[in-house]
């Protein structure tokens, strides 16, 4: 929704922030890429995770002392 702008019916309920994320888009001061699940940091900081794997992320994350 964020870079296809084309109005759909289920979006009725999208609100402000929906509109502020694409002037943001627009504007480049942002972008938005695909990320393969294996290289997503952020799963480090919702879900329980293997050992290896939360060492991976942490490593992308760059924190130290982990």
């Amino acid at each position: 929704m964020a870079k296809n702008q084309t109005y759909h019916e289920r979006m009725k309920h999208i609100d402000v922030k929906l509109h502020f994320v694409r002037e943001v888009i627009a504007k480049g001061e942002i972008v938005v890429e695909k990320m393969h699940t294996e290289d997503n940091p952020t799963d480090a900081l919702m879900k329980a995770l293997p050992g290896p794997k939360f060492k991976h992320c942490v490593q992308i994350m760059k924190v130290e002392g982990v």
